[in-house]
C-alpha cells in the first residue's frame, strides 16, 4: 500500500485585530475566500485554511516544484477574500464612516507596508481608515456621461486594461460585470481616473461584508517565492495585518431622580483616567421627565470591557467624597447617535440613569 504523506505549510497569512475586543474575536469577524479563489487554490494543489484572527494559504513543502511550475506559466495569480463581521453593531463600534451603505474597505498586498512588529499593513494609517473605503457593486450598473464623446476604460487592481470603448452621444454605459473575477477596478475617461469600485458577487448577508483583501502573487512577490522555491527553502510565512480602532464616541449622560436629590451640584467623575464631564444641564425629556445632562469633554473609546470607571459625585468639586452613584454604568455599541449625516459630525453615546 503505498503512504501518500502532506506536509503544508502557511506562507501567506491574513490577521485582524480590533482594538474594541479584549480577546476572541474569531466569534464575530472572519475571513472568507472567494469561490473563484477556492477553485485557484484546488488548481494550484493549495490549502486555504482559517486560523486564529485570520486566515492562511498553504502549499504541500514536498510538492514545491510544482507550485514553482505553475507561478512560471502563469502571469496573473491572485486570491481573494471578504472579511465578514455577524456582529450587527460592527459598525457603531468601528472607527469608521456611520453612514457605509453601497461602501467597502478594500486592500491589496502589493501595497502593503511593513510594520516594527514585523507583519505587513494592508493600510496605509495606523488603523484602517475612511480613505480605504471605495464603492460597492454587485452586478452590471450603469455609469453616468456628461461629455458628448469621451473614450472609457475598465482597468483592474494592477493596471491591465479590460474594457475599452469610444462612447458617444449617449447619457450613459452599461458596465457588465458577470463575467469578471472579483476585485478593485477602476475607471477611466479620455485617461484619467473618475471612479473605483470592488466588485463582489459573493452571496453574503447584506451589511456583514466589511472588506475585500486581494492577494497578489505577482511582481516582486512572485520573484522572491520562485527563488526560494529553487533554492529549495521552505517558504517563509508573509502575514498581513488589518487593524480596526474601536469608535470615539462623546458620552451623554441623561440622570433622572425619582426622589428629586439636588443634582444640580453634582459632578461626573472617573477613578484612574483623566476624564471630564461638562453640566449637569437641566432638560425636559420626550416622555416628561426632568434630567440633568452630563456629557463628556472628549470622545471616549468605546471597548468590549469597559475602561473607565465613573461615578456620580454628590458634589463636582468633592473629589473622592460621597457619590450618588458610585459606579455608572458605560454606553452600548447597539445605538449611537450622529449629530447629522456629514462624515465629521459629532457621535454621540446616550444612556439614561435614574435614582
Amino acid at each position: 500500500m503505498i503512504e501518500i504523506q502532506f506536509q503544508y505549510r502557511a506562507f501567506v497569512q491574513l490577521k485582524v485585530k480590533h482594538n474594541y475586543y479584549a480577546k476572541n474575536l474569531d466569534r464575530d469577524i472572519h475571513f472568507v475566500p472567494t469561490a473563484q479563489s477556492l477553485a485557484l487554490a484546488r488548481e494550484m494543489g493549495l490549502l486555504i485554511k482559517n486560523s486564529e484572527g485570520g486566515i492562511s494559504i498553504s502549499y504541500d513543502v514536498p510538492n514545491g516544484d510544482a507550485l514553482w511550475h505553475y507561478l512560471k506559466n502563469n502571469d496573473h495569480v491572485e486570491f481573494n477574500f471578504l472579511l465578514i463581521s455577524t456582529n450587527n453593531s460592527f459598525i457603531n463600534f468601528t472607527d469608521m464612516a456611520t453612514e457605509s451603505v453601497g461602501k467597502i474597505f478594500h486592500f491589496n498586498t502589493l501595497n502593503a507596508k511593513k510594520s516594527q512588529e514585523g507583519a505587513y499593513l494592508l493600510h496605509q494609517e495606523k488603523y484602517v481608515s475612511t480613505q480605504d473605503g471605495i464603492s460597492l457593486k454587485r452586478g452590471d450598473f450603469y455609469y453616468p456621461i456628461k461629455s458628448k464623446k469621451v473614450r472609457l476604460e475598465l482597468k483592474n487592481d494592477e493596471g491591465k486594461k479590460i474594457i475599452e470603448e469610444e462612447v458617444v452621444d449617449r447619457d450613459n454605459y452599461l458596465f457588465q460585470l458577470s463575467n469578471l473575477p472579483q476585485g478593485r477596478y477602476t475607471i477611466l475617461e479620455d485617461g484619467k481616473e473618475q471612479y473605483q469600485f470592488a466588485y463582489v458577487n459573493q452571496q453574503i448577508p447584506r451589511g456583514a461584508g466589511v472588506a475585500m483583501i486581494t492577494v497578489s502573487i505577482n511582481g516582486n512577490d512572485k520573484k522572491d517565492l520562485m527563488e526560494q522555491l529553487e533554492r529549495g527553502e521552505v517558504l517563509k510565512s508573509k502575514e498581513y495585518l488589518l487593524h480596526f480602532d474601536s469608535r470615539s464616541t462623546y458620552w451623554k449622560y441623561f440622570i433622572v431622580s425619582k426622589y428629586k436629590l439636588p443634582l444640580e451640584k453634582s459632578g461626573i467623575q472617573s477613578e484612574n483616567e483623566d476624564v471630564t464631564f461638562n453640566g449637569p444641564e437641566k432638560v425636559k425629556l420626550p416622555n416628561g421627565d426632568m434630567a440633568y445632562v452630563f456629557e463628556a469633554s472628549k470622545p471616549l473609546p468605546l471597548n468590549e470591557i469597559p475602561k473607565y470607571n465613573l461615578k456620580l459625585s454628590k458634589n463636582k468639586k468633592a473629589g473622592n467624597g460621597e457619590a450618588y452613584l458610585n459606579r455608572l454604568p458605560t454606553p452600548s455599541p447597539d445605538s449611537i447617535k450622529p449629530e447629522s449625516r456629514d462624515a465629521s459630525a459629532k457621535v454621540f453615546s446616550e444612556l439614561i440613569v435614574y435614582l
